[in-house]
């Protein structure tokens, strides 16, 4: 682990190509085996990592794997997700043409709806009016009679 494994020239990937590293994972300057191309790249390749004992952390700038002196054309991929506890790799390559491991977290985040879809008041719909409908009468609909209609007879 740690090894650099140099291509003095150029390389060219070709389907079904593997690529195996060991990375003890975690930042960016974590113990990874490294393969070093002075020349140009092309084609694909699958690149399978083992991690050796790693237990995953951020990385910033990632953990460069692969190098390339020349024109990097070659499309590098992970042969299989290298997930190490909450942290999950992906291999990209930067403007400098160079590959590298990157992590994300994959820590669920807590659900935040407390269930009131954004409604903060008492269950009154946001009325102010003690429920009254905004009547000021005190609940008897505007009459001025007491209550009995009109009605001058007591009924």
């Amino acid at each position: 682990m740690g090894n650099d494994f140099t291509i003095n020239g150029d390389y060219t990937g070709m389907s079904g190509s593997l690529i195996a590293m060991n990375s003890v994972l975690g930042d960016d300057n974590a113990l990874t085996d490294h393969l070093t191309i002075t020349g140009n790249s092309a084609g694909v390749s699958d690149i399978r990592i083992s991690n050796i004992g790693g237990a995953g952390a951020k990385t910033v700038n990632g953990m460069q794997i692969v190098s390339v002196g020349g024109d990097s054309r070659a499309a590098f991929s992970l042969s299989r997700p290298v997930v190490v506890g909450a942290w999950e790799y992906s291999l990209n390559q930067h403007s400098d043409g160079n590959w590298y491991l990157e992590s994300a977290d994959t820590t669920p985040v807590p659900d935040k709806d407390d269930n009131t879809d954004g409604n903060t008041d008492d269950g009154n719909g946001g009325n102010t009016d003690g429920g009254n409908g905004g009547n000021t009468d005190g609940g008897n609909g505007g009459n001025t009679d007491g209550g009995n209609g009109g009605n001058t007879d007591g009924r």
